[in-house]
């Protein structure tokens, strides 16, 4: 996995899932609190951020709670960050928490061919915006976490949902399929 940050370095504590050193590629096989990559050290104070990664996964009607692809949680705030692919009756969604905040965007994600997808926030407006393969999808309809920027010294997971920091995984919401190219930058790239 690839994760690049200017000013800081991550390490990764625990990989738990299939990785291919040489392709940065993160297979998931199966929804387990095992198939995991936890990043213990966690981010910088963040009063920007731009997540971008590639993915492949297909619906899974065993599980209608939903996959987490990248949870960041801090002490007092498990969703300080969360991209979170759920279905809502008939459509397919992504749920995009910042600060315990959220919003829903309606896009089909879980159809088996590889997307590329750019999630961007803001603090100083609140404004977020979803992108998939080239295209900008949505931009807010809500202000998230306006005014406030996104904590340090928190947990970063690719592939479960956090209950706590580090922890509290629930099988039925771990991520089936595919990663590679994730990574995460220090401000909104649709703002340059």
């Amino acid at each position: 996995m690839k994760l690049i940050l200017p000013t800081v370095f991550l390490a990764v504590t625990s990989i738990a899932c299939c990785m291919t050193l040489y392709t940065y590629d993160l297979h998931f096989p199966k929804r387990d609190p095992g198939n995991v990559v936890i990043l213990q050290r966690g981010l910088p104070r963040l009063e920007a951020f731009s997540i971008v990664f590639w993915m492949r996964t297909t619906d899974d009607e065993e599980s209608p709670s939903g996959m987490a692809i990248v949870s960041y949680a801090v002490r007092d705030s498990d969703n300080e960050i969360l991209l979170y692919l759920h279905r809502y009756g008939e459509s397919r969604q992504m749920r995009i928490y910042i600060g315990e905040d959220w919003d829903d965007v309606e896009v089909d994600l879980c159809n088996g061919i590889w997307h590329h997808v750019a999630v961007t926030w803001s603090m100083a407006r609140g404004r977020w915006a979803l992108y998939v393969d080239g295209e900008r999808l949505q931009t807010s309809s809500s202000r998230l976490n306006l005014g406030k920027s996104i904590r340090t010294g928190g947990c970063l997971v690719v592939g479960q949902d956090q209950d706590s920091a580090c922890g509290g995984f629930e099988p039925e919401q771990g991520f089936i399929g595919e990663l590679t190219g994730l990574n995460i930058f220090d401000h909104d790239m649709g703002e340059l």
